[in-house]
């Protein structure tokens, strides 16, 4: 429904030129099944305008559409109702398993299957026998059940209180319902009063026995265990004291790993065989389709299902958990066996774990890098180890051939251009473009991109990444680094600038007695002109705001040496260290500070501006305004 400024006949306008209307009217002209309800009624008559209302497949319903007229503006509105049947909700079957059973589930499908394997031969009474398996263990495993866990004695609990506080409440009782009973309420008075005192009494016999257990520990964790008793916590497995440490050891044991080095002998030795070939497949940008159709092993299987909710996606109702616990199966697994029954057979019906099938269909996708819409076969390719290290690999060499060799020159200028400042000019150094392989050992997460190589030396060098194609959920481990033909030789960079400052123990601290060089706000114009920019009003705002931890001088061959730390403007926990030189008339020679945009020799970052801001205010009213500590 809708309104297509279609012109008709009725309407006087159906002369003009409107293109939408006389499409609209052919089609419902020689559709036969569209109906056209309202019988042609115009509602926008001042535009020659018609909405209208379109039944498509419906010619048996009976559609009611009249004009509602008691609108508040100058327009009809066309209202149709078309009834409709409701339908009773079927019931849904949901054959679901406790965590705490799973492992139970597992022995019990392994066992009847190594019994009864031989005896199916087609997928229909494998899927049948399955189902029945898994639907008998549910409901034999449901029923009332009651937590065994002893509930935890508290001081609260003991058999004196617990009589103390029903006799009270008691009392209470009969006080709320005759308030005029003063034998009641004293009564209510008094065993509250010995209540308070009880509980004192039992408090202190609780917590002397948590003292002496206390006291027969020997270490701090056994005395926690003590405390979490008494709190009701269970235990919680230990940290490690120094995670930093930890980490720095994961990162030495697995850093082997990140390269091709990191693979077993024999994947390294399929991948030199195939080398060659894959370098042709870069450079020709070909598309082999040579794949083949194996039956799909178990590891294929385990890898491609992915851990869903517990839901019963489908009219069987077997959940995710349930699924992902049968496949756990090792050896003689009836669900591998069920998809190659289908696969050989060529079912794909939609009572045969259909939900399953697109999660692992789903899976092989992202698995071997092919698009939403490839074919079922071509995602049944062989993924037996090493092949599937090969196998990814050819993938990404002809995704990355496209993305290289469509660009010609000029994609590659880019990746490798060089922005360079005009003041100070760097002399631009080796930049190579490389594809990388993003791939764990098993092959299950797999996919290709481009990065920007820049070395510093020759065997030292940083990687930008430029494309990623694999989801952000999927961590990976770099397997292979390919193409690395395609470069841009360069000269080495410079080593980078630092001021020559001198020693620090020459360095002072700044007082309202010590005479500097003048420092102008003009000087400090001419230095922002110098480096081509402007005076950012924020810089005052932080000097007001006392930004500045200490701000220190030297002199030194005829220039002053200032040093000052700056806290950062975002965050007021990290600082960054600046350094400036004065001439003796006040001008700026050199400057940088430990941010990222404060290279020197002509740093012109906020922290190093607002130092010099604080020096004009220093020269002008003899007063620095520092971090209150």
């Amino acid at each position: 429904m809708g309104d297509f400024n279609a012109r008709h006949r009725e309407l006087g306008s159906h002369h003009t030129n409107n293109a939408n209307g006389v499409r609209w009217k052919a089609f419902l002209d020689a559709t036969e099944v569209a109906v056209l309800t309202g019988n042609n009624l115009p509602t926008h008559v001042q535009g020659g305008r018609l909405d209208y209302v379109v039944t498509l497949n419906m010619p048996t319903y009976t559609v009611v559409t009249y004009l509602v007229r008691n609108l508040l503006s100058d327009h009809f509105a066309l209202e149709t109702t078309i009834p409709i049947g409701s339908t009773a909700p079927a019931n849904r079957k949901r054959l679901d398993v406790p965590t705490a059973r799973l492992g139970q589930l597992t022995a019990y499908v392994e066992a009847w299957y190594s019994a009864t394997r031989d005896t199916y031969t087609d997928a229909d009474s494998l899927y049948g026998s399955l189902t029945d398996i898994i639907e008998d263990f549910v409901e034999g495993t449901r029923g009332p059940t009651q937590s065994n866990k002893p509930c935890q004695r508290t001081y609260a609990r003991y058999p004196r209180i617990v009589n103390c506080q029903q006799t009270l409440a008691t009392y209470q009782r009969q006080w709320q319902k005759n308030p005029g009973d003063h034998e009641a309420r004293e009564a209510m008075v008094v065993v509250a009063r010995h209540l308070t005192e009880l509980r004192q009494e039992v408090r202190k016999i609780y917590w002397n026995d948590f003292l002496a257990k206390v006291r027969q520990t020997k270490s701090l964790q056994e005395v926690w265990q003590h405390v979490n008793q008494v709190r009701g916590k269970k235990r919680r497995p230990t940290c490690t004291p120094d995670p930093a440490a930890k980490a720095q050891e994961l990162m030495y044991d697995w850093k082997g790993a990140l390269s091709l080095s990191g693979l077993p002998r024999h994947h390294q030795e399929e991948l030199a065989n195939q080398r060659q070939r894959r370098r042709d497949l870069v450079h020709q940008n070909v598309i082999l389709e040579d794949d083949t159709c194996v039956a799909i092993t178990h590891d294929e299987l385990l890898y491609a299902v992915k851990r869903g909710k517990s839901t019963a996606p489908g009219k069987d109702g077997l959940t995710y958990n349930v699924l992902n616990a049968i496949i756990a199966i090792k050896g003689n697994n009836p669900i591998v066996d069920l998809f190659n029954m289908s696969y050989n057979s060529v079912q794909f019906s939609m009572t045969q774990l259909r939900p399953l099938e697109l999660i692992q269909n789903e899976a092989m996708r992202i698995i071997l890098g092919c698009h939403r819409t490839a074919k079922i076969e071509v995602l049944r390719a062989e993924l037996d180890m090493p092949s599937i290290v090969f196998r990814i690999q050819e993938i990404a060499c002809r995704a990355t051939s496209r993305l290289l060799c469509s660009g010609a020159p000029s994609f590659k200028q880019n990746l490798t251009y060089s922005h360079h400042n005009p003041r100070y000019p760097v002399t631009p150094f080796v930049k190579k473009i490389v594809s990388l392989l993003r791939s764990v050992v098993d092959g299950s997460k797999s996919g290709c991109g481009v990065l920007i190589r820049d070395y510093t030396t020759p065997d030292q060098y940083t990687d930008t990444e430029v494309t990623r194609r694999l989801p952000h959920h999927l961590s990976s481990t770099r397997a292979e680094l390919m193409f690395d033909d395609v470069h841009n030789i360069r000269d080495e960079p410079e080593v980078e600038f630092h001021i020559v400052v001198p020693e620090y123990s020459t360095y002072k601290d700044l007082h309202a007695d010590q005479t500097i060089p003048a420092v102008t706000m003009e000087r400090l114009q001419d230095f922002l002109s110098a480096c081509y920019t402007n005076f950012n009003p924020k810089v005052a705002d932080l000097y007001k705001g006392r930004y500045i931890q200490y701000v220190r001088t030297a002199v030194h061959e005829n220039l002053v040496y200032v040093t000052s730390s700056v806290w950062a403007e975002m965050k007021k926990t990290v600082s960054y260290k600046v350094d400036a030189s004065l001439t003796k008339d006040g001008v700026v020679s050199e400057s940088q500070c430990e941010c990222a945009a404060g290279q020197g020799p002509a740093a012109h970052c906020n922290h190093v501006i607002t130092v010099l801001f604080a020096l004009v205010a220093f020269c002008k009213d003899g007063e620095l305004l520092t971090d209150l500590t």
